[in-house]
């Protein structure tokens, strides 16, 4: 083992500097690989949960609400799921 009394300044400053510029490339890997993981989290999140699951209970929310009001103005009133299938039948 050296002993750090046998190393030079000039050895010293070089093995902090090297020292130094493996701990910045370890930090941007880690943030590259962080950065990785968040994206494919987000991206299994959106085709897997939030569009599949949210987006369909929406458009019938919005587009049952979009009917009541246009029936309103129109003077019609809207049905419910029992009339119509018995308008049905």
């Amino acid at each position: 083992m050296v002993h750090i009394d046998c190393l030079s300044s000039s050895t010293i400053a070089l093995v902090y500097i090297l020292v130094y510029i493996f701990w910045e490339k370890i930090w941007i890997w880690f943030g590259r690989g962080l950065a990785s993981a968040n994206l494919i989290y987000f991206t299994i999140n959106l085709f897997c949960f939030l569009i599949p699951r949210f987006l369909p209970r929406a458009f019938e929310r919005y587009f049952k609400e979009r009917a009541e009001c246009n029936g309103k103005v129109a003077g019609v009133q809207p049905q419910t799921k029992e009339k119509a299938q018995k308008k049905s039948k």
